[in-house]
């Protein structure tokens, strides 16, 4: 009785279900229809800033982001955005928009990548900096990684890189004691991000 109920359901299941009509490729497949993607990821790091005014001049940074992407063949390009955190004693962030370049070497399932973003970066203040004034500055950001694609193509894939982040802007704040400060801040950083694409 089991054994004819499965070969029941085996017959009513729809022609691109069954086992004659799944795809026989041996690796990943990237979907024509779907040229379009999100990326959603996220970097640590170890940001320098050039400037050194006061306190330390090494400090553990760590920032989000997202761009929307297009996919021409090996070549990928897109814009976004992003929100840093570049020192957290300093209570240093910085708001982007910037625009990304990537080239993928080879068609694996995991294939190196050489990368490119750059744009603009604004200072945000916080609960302990309110800024008085603040200038946009230059953000440039090299990176090589690796894309490590599913079995079903590009949907879910994983890009892991490791790149320098350059920015550099000012701003005059002041601080919760009633005093006020300016800065230019160039930071360089040595950044390590992981990112989804879906």
């Amino acid at each position: 009785m089991p054994l004819l109920l499965l070969v029941c359901f085996t017959l009513l299941l729809p022609p691109s279900l069954t086992a004659q009509q799944r795809p026989t490729t041996d690796g990943p497949s990237d979907p024509p229809a779907r040229n379009w993607y999100h990326q959603l990821g996220g970097s640590v790091g170890w940001a320098r800033n050039g400037n050194n005014d006061f306190g330390p001049a090494v400090a553990l940074g760590i920032g989000a982001y997202y761009h929307h992407l297009r996919q021409f063949g090996g070549l990928v390009a897109g814009a976004g955005m992003g929100f840093e955190l570049m020192n957290a004693d300093r209570e240093e962030r910085l708001a982007s928009l910037t625009a990304l370049a990537e080239y993928q070497l080879g068609k694996r399932a995991l294939r190196p990548l050489l990368r490119l973003s750059g744009g603009v970066a604004l200072p945000v203040g916080s609960p302990g900096q309110s800024l008085d004034s603040r200038r946009a500055g230059a953000l440039l950001h090299p990176s090589v990684g690796l894309l490590l694609l599913p079995p079903s193509g590009q949907w879910g894939a994983m890009v892991l890189d490791l790149g320098y982040r350059f920015t550099r802007v000012d701003f005059a704040a002041a601080d919760n004691r009633g005093g006020s400060f300016e800065r230019e801040v160039s930071y360089r950083r040595l950044t390590l991000g992981i990112a989804t694409r879906f």
